[in-house]
């Protein structure tokens, strides 16, 4: 069973040249309707992250996010909301050790429950009045409890503290490298010099 659903892919880091084509096939196995194709991939080259955008089953791009993995490239990959499927973003670069992944609006930005970031709210702003004299009202909420009970202790860790939770109720993609390809007789040489 198949259901098209809108999806988009940009990639960046360096890319051998003779990978061109699996990446190229990877990419028409996966997606149709490509409305952001480039006439001619190394056009790109050196330029800008390397983009397209269409259709793929589910909105999914498996092969060709285990193909950007596999050859160390970044990406960013989203997937619109249709029917009872959410809309997500997703990015992996190299050093990373899981593809991270976060609900989103169409428009790729991240979505995060209301339930999840009131409790986070109500203590900036109970503090952004009282500042760290406001943390003791919070003592006993399970959701803030790791916070206030560091921040007590230190109150000098506190915007460390807040940054931190900030950072993992809204990740952010990373920016991407420009998609570069690397002619063969670069990669040869970058070999070699590794190997003596």
């Amino acid at each position: 069973m198949s259901e098209p659903i809108g999806c988009s892919i940009k990639i960046g880091g360096d890319l051998p040249e003779e990978l061109i084509e699996e990446l190229v096939n990877a990419i028409n196995d996966e997606m149709s309707d490509l409305n952001q194709y480039p006439d001619d991939i190394k056009s790109v080259s050196g330029k800008e992250t390397l983009t397209w955008g269409g259709t793929s089953n589910y909105g999914m791009v498996d092969g060709v996010v285990s193909f950007c993995m596999e050859h160390n490239l970044s990406y960013i990959h989203h997937c619109d909301a249709k029917y009872e499927y959410d809309a997500m973003i997703a990015w992996w670069a190299p050093g990373m050790k899981n593809e991270r992944t976060v609900k989103s609006d169409n428009d790729s930005d991240n979505l995060v429950a209301v339930t999840t970031i009131r409790p986070l709210c109500d203590l900036l702003l109970a503090m952004s009045k009282d500042g760290d004299k406001a943390l003791p009202l919070f003592i006993g909420n399970e959701a803030l409890e790791h916070i206030v009970d560091k921040g007590l202790k230190n109150p000098k860790r506190l915007p460390v503290l807040l940054r931190k939770e900030l950072d993992s109720l809204l990740p952010t993609p990373p920016t991407l490298p420009v998609f570069r390809i690397i002619p063969k007789e670069k990669e040869h040489a970058k070999k070699t010099d590794t190997t003596e």
